[in-house]
């Protein structure tokens, strides 16, 4: 959610129409979301990027994955379950 409200502000200084994005959002949601939840409660050791020490929950939520196709999110579930150590 953070990410969205700074491409707002972006479009907002740049003198665009923000709220032309509230209705972009409609029109373009994804019709499947897919929980990707944790295997185990633990310590979240680290994501592809970073070092992170953030306790969880065995099957708690842990990626929100959206798409238009079933299909598309077969490939990437593998990757993504290896890109979070939690241990």
């Amino acid at each position: 959610m953070e990410a969205w409200k700074t491409f707002v502000a972006f479009v907002d200084a740049q003198d665009g129409d923000a709220t032309v994005l509230e209705k972009i959002t409609d029109m373009q949601r994804a019709p499947i979301i897919h929980l990707l939840p944790t295997k185990k409660s633990d310590t979240i050791k680290k994501n592809r990027r970073e070092a992170l020490g953030e306790k969880v929950e065995a099957h708690e939520p842990l990626l929100f994955l959206h798409a238009r196709i079933e299909q598309s999110l077969r490939p990437i579930l593998p990757i993504l379950e290896k890109a979070v150590e939690i241990s």
